[in-house]
């Protein structure tokens, strides 16, 4: 019953658009928490949600929800949503093109990555941006460093 309810949540979990519809798999999966693979993945749900409300006030924690939810929960469509939650709430970030980068690479559909890619012919200068096209990126590994310093207090709450 456990892994039927993990497959159900799996399934409900990377079509999910939104938070809303990710909360609908915890009810799936709680009369099987104690199950260690439902726990863990009940504790990935409820850490990704926690990051996905706090972006409210620290916009960076979406670019952390986004990851979490592209890379450990197979929710491309909520990934890409995360992390223009984020480019749109602190435009003036330096990670701003990342996110956009993020969201173009979750992203299945031509007009969208369309849309993607022309939000980011305006930060041709950024070094993710040169990265991506292959150029020499000046100030990346800077970059990188303070993201992960800035995201790993947020991923260990």
């Amino acid at each position: 019953a456990a892994d039927a309810r993990l497959e159900l949540a799996a399934w409900q979990v990377a079509r999910a658009r939104d938070l809303v519809e990710v909360r609908y798999a915890l009810p799936l999966l709680l009369p099987s928490v104690g199950t260690p693979a439902v726990a863990r993945r009940v504790e990935r749900l409820q850490g990704m949600i926690g990051l996905a409300e706090r972006g409210f006030e620290e916009p960076l924690a979406w670019f952390a929800a986004g990851e979490v939810a592209r890379d450990d929960l197979g929710a491309p469509a909520l990934a890409r949503g995360l992390f223009l939650a984020y480019a749109d709430g602190a435009p003036s970030d330096p990670w701003v093109p990342k996110a956009l980068l993020a969201a173009l690479g979750v992203s299945d559909d031509e007009a969208d990555r369309e849309w993607l890619r022309g939000r980011l012919e305006g930060r041709g200068d950024s070094p993710y941006v040169l990265a991506a096209r292959g150029e020499p990126a000046l100030g990346l590994e800077a970059l990188e460093e303070e993201l992960a310093r800035r995201l790993e207090p947020m991923r260990t709450r």
